[in-house]
């Protein structure tokens, strides 16, 4: 696969259906379940970290359902997979949550999140692990959207050195610094100028419906579709499915 490819299809606002909340509901819970001893810095209380796992969840989702479909990505879409989920909790998850070659470069990208409420300011990127990246990752893909949202943005690449220019500081009740970016600044530089965080806010999904696709169990359901892609997280997202 190509950078080109990858940027073509970002900078956008993507619809986002009810299913796909779905499979993000269950691999975010079977993250939060995996990961009961989350490190001090990283810990907001456990309503905070279901809801950071799963607009993470949905991310992650999200790039690799377009990686699996350019040209050339198989191995992409296998490493983001084995990337996705770590039965040892997140800790152990190092490097970018997409990898792939171009031209004999290793090319990484990172997923982050904005859950559009209404009292968050700014784009932010946890410091430690921006300094980790470095060598590793050109920049970042934000996903911006609030939880259940029927539309999501999607940012062109962020670059890393962009990231590394942001103000660096603790936001409210976090316990690590980040890198951070007053929000409007951010839509304006990096995502599509049609996308309204206040009316993403008002066009949502019901979080009942959510769960009651979540809680399928047919052949074609997220949960079994997540046990194939996922066998290592199957544990855990059958305990995610009993107490959605």
């Amino acid at each position: 696969m190509k950078r080109s490819e990858l940027s073509d299809r970002l900078g956008t606002c993507q619809l986002v259906t009810a299913e796909q909340w779905a499979y993000a509901e269950l691999l975010g819970k079977a993250r939060t379940l995996s990961n009961p001893e989350r490190a001090d810095d990283a810990d907001r209380g456990e309503e905070i970290n279901e809801k950071v796992d799963l607009q993470g969840a949905l991310g992650e989702l999200m790039l690799y359902g377009i990686v699996r479909d350019l040209p050339d990505s198989t191995e992409a879409a296998r490493q983001m997979l084995a990337h996705m989920f770590c039965a040892t909790g997140g800790k152990d998850v190092k490097g970018a949550d997409l990898v792939f070659e171009e031209e004999g470069r290793t090319i990484g990208v990172d997923v982050k999140s904005f859950d559009c409420s209404p009292w968050k300011r700014y784009l932010a990127i946890n410091d430690n692990k921006h300094h980790k990246l470095y060598g590793q990752c050109i920049g970042y893909l934000a996903i911006i959207c609030p939880s259940y949202a029927r539309t999501a943005c999607l940012t062109r690449l962020i670059p890393y050195d962009d990231v590394s220019a942001w103000e660096c500081f603790i936001l409210g009740k976090k316990r690590s610094p980040s890198r951070n970016l007053r929000i409007d600044v951010a839509m304006r530089t990096y995502s599509p100028a049609n996308y309204s965080l206040a009316a993403s806010r008002r066009d949502v999904h019901s979080p009942d419906e959510v769960r009651r696709l979540a809680r399928q169990t047919s052949e074609r359901s997220p949960l079994v579709n997540l046990c194939r892609l996922l066998p290592a997280a199957e544990k855990y997202l059958i305990e995610a499915q009993k107490v959605l």
